[in-house]
């Protein structure tokens, strides 16, 4: 007994059927490929929206580095001011003592004395001049400059009559306010 083997693929009927299948086969790969592709742009188009927004949060980062940097620039300044005015207000009574002696020693036997404390007075001026502390000008009553120490009666309204004790100013701020007597008009009846 002999088999007969069968070519299926060789008969006219499977011919037909696979030439048929072929253009089915080429139009399926088609939509698969369609398919990658349109999941590949989709791929790519959220990987875009993921870099534009690392981008931002890397601009925002820097952007508050920058402020943190800026404010950080700001405090350090602010501390160096007030160590400095600390430092010279520990100073001003020198000067206060100073001038307290030159108005009480007037004596000829102690004109070296007062010519040697006017000097050291005139230099430590000069060095407190040198890193910016100036004098409170006292002509008129400003509140944010002065301390009333009495008024008295007198013919400009707020006007500095005397400087009980010099103000000084380090930068834009106040260190001490002057203390002073101001003048009053009096009220016409």
């Amino acid at each position: 007994m002999t088999e007969e083997k069968t070519n299926i693929s060789a008969t006219p009927e499977n011919a037909s059927s696979a030439g048929e299948n072929a253009p089915a086969e080429v139009s399926n790969g088609a939509a698969a490929l369609s398919e990658e592709l349109k999941r590949l742009r989709s791929a790519i188009e959220e990987k875009d929206a993921e870099i534009k927004h690392l981008k931002n949060q890397l601009m925002y980062a820097l952007a508050d580095f920058d402020n943190f940097r800026k404010r950080k620039e700001r405090e350090l300044q602010f501390m160096r001011k007030n160590t400095i005015s600390e430092i010279i207000l520990n100073f001003l009574p020198v000067i206060d003592t100073m001038e307290a002696m030159e108005k009480n020693l007037s004596d000829a036997k102690a004109e070296e004395l007062v010519t040697g404390l006017l000097g050291i007075k005139k230099k430590f001026a000069e060095v407190l001049s040198d890193i910016g502390v100036r004098e409170i000008d006292a002509k008129y009553f400003d509140a944010g400059m002065h301390e009333v120490e009495s008024v008295v009666p007198g013919d400009e309204e707020n006007k500095v009559v005397e400087v009980i004790r010099k103000g000084y100013i380090f930068e834009d701020r106040v260190i001490r306010p002057a203390r002073v007597i101001i003048a009053r008009k009096k009220e016409a009846q």
